[in-house]
C-alpha cells in the first residue's frame, strides 16, 4: 500500500513533480534546464503554499571579489561545484499532491524568469552601490512576473488535464488564491483575460506589499555593501523600467501569444493599490526626485543572459 503523500520521502515527492511538469511541452524544456542548473526542493509540513528563492540574490557563497567577478563574467568553472547557485523551492506538504503540483508549475516559472534576469537584481560588487530599479519599477516587474507565472500555471494545468493528468488542475481548483482564475479559464480559455484578471484580483495588494519588503531587504544589502554611498550616488543609481523592456528578455519561441499584444498604457499594470507601498514610493521620489533614467542595461544582473544561454548550449 502506498504511503499517504505527506509521509512519502522527499525524493518521491520530487520525482512526481518533475514527471508531471515534464508532460507539458512548454514546461518540459524548463525542467530539463532546471535539472541541468541544479535544484533543491523542500517540503515543510507547514508554511507558505509555495516559494522560489531567486538564485540571483542567493550569492552567499560568492564571498570574495574574485568569485563575484567570475560569476558576473559567466566563468563559473563548474555548475556542480560548492559555490554554484541552486534553484531553491519550498512547497507545503500538508496541502497535498495536487496543490503542490499546480504550485510547482508556478514556481518553475519564477526560476525561468530569474534565469532570464527579469527581476533585474544586481550582483553586488564589493564596495559599490549598484545601479538598480526604483521601487515603483521593482513592484511593476515583480507583479508582471507573478501574473505571468500564474497564467502559465493555469494554462499548463488545463493542458495536462486534457491529457488525463488531473492533479495540477485539481490543485488549481482547490486553491483559495487561484480557483477563481481557474474557473474563468475553464469557461473562456482566454489566457489574456486571465493575465489581466490577475491584476484585478484580491491578492494584488499582498504582492505589492511583498515586493516592497523584498526591495527594502535588497537595497539594505546595497547600503551595507557600500556604506559610504551618498544620497546623490544612491539617487543616480536608480533606474526606471518601461515594462515592455521585459519582453525583450524572453526568447521568441517561449513568448506566450498573450504577452505580445498587451496594451501597456493600461494603468492596471502600474497602479499601486497598497497604501503603505504607495507612500513608500512617494517618499523615495521625494528623497531622490522622480527617476527618469531608463538605462536598465546598466544593471549588472546576478544571472547574466549568457550564463543561461551557455546552459542551453551545454545540452
Amino acid at each position: 500500500m502506498a504511503l499517504p503523500y505527506i509521509l512519502q520521502p522527499k525524493k518521491d515527492k520530487t520525482s512526481q513533480l518533475l514527471e508531471i511538469a515534464s508532460q507539458d511541452p512548454y514546461f518540459a524544456e524548463l525542467i530539463h534546464d532546471l535539472v541541468d542548473f541544479g535544484y533543491e526542493i523542500k517540503f515543510p509540513f507547514f508554511g507558505q503554499v509555495g516559494l522560489y528563492v531567486p538564485h540571483s540574490i542567493s550569492t552567499e557563497h560568492l564571498d570574495t571579489p574574485e568569485k563575484q567577478q567570475a560569476f558576473a563574467n559567466g566563468f563559473v568553472q563548474s555548475l556542480a561545484n560548492e559555490n554554484a547557485p541552486k534553484a531553491k523551492f519550498r512547497l507545503c506538504a500538508s496541502l497535498g499532491a495536487n496543490v503542490n503540483a499546480h504550485t510547482f508549475l508556478h514556481e518553475i516559472m519564477h526560476f525561468y524568469q530569474d534565469m532570464l534576469g527579469l527581476y533585474l537584481i544586481p550582483l553586488l560588487e564589493q564596495g559599490v552601490y549598484p545601479a538598480h530599479l526604483d521601487l515603483q519599477s521593482f513592484v511593476n516587474a515583480f507583479l508582471f512576473c507573478e501574473a505571468w507565472a500564474q497564467t502559465e500555471a493555469i494554462c499548463a494545468s488545463w493542458r495536462l488535464k486534457e491529457k488525463g493528468i488531473n492533479g495540477p488542475w485539481l490543485g488549481a481548483m482547490a486553491s483559495a488564491d487561484w480557483r477563481d482564475l481557474a474557473k474563468q479559464y475553464e469557461g473562456d480559455q482566454d489566457a489574456t483575460a486571465i493575465f489581466n484578471a490577475w491584476y484585478d484580483g484580491k491578492h494584488r495588494g499582498f504582492y505589492e506589499k511583498h515586493a516592497g519588503m523584498v526591495y527594502v531587504s535588497i537595497t539594505d544589502s546595497y547600503e551595507r555593501n557600500a556604506p559610504k554611498a551618498s544620497k546623490d550616488e544612491i539617487g543616480e543609481a536608480l533606474r526606471k523600467l518601461e515594462l515592455p523592456m521585459l519582453l525583450i528578455k524572453i526568447p521568441k519561441k517561449k513568448m506566450p501569444h498573450y504577452l505580445k499584444n498587451l496594451d501597456w498604457t493600461d494603468k492596471r499594470y502600474t497602479a499601486i493599490t497598497n497604501k503603505h507601498v504607495e507612500l513608500t514610493i512617494k517618499n523615495q521620489k521625494d528623497m531622490f526626485r522622480e527617476c527618469n533614467n531608463t538605462d536598465i542595461q546598466d544593471i549588472k544582473i546576478g544571472t547574466p543572459p549568457y550564463l543561461w544561454n551557455r546552459l542551453r548550449g551545454a545540452g
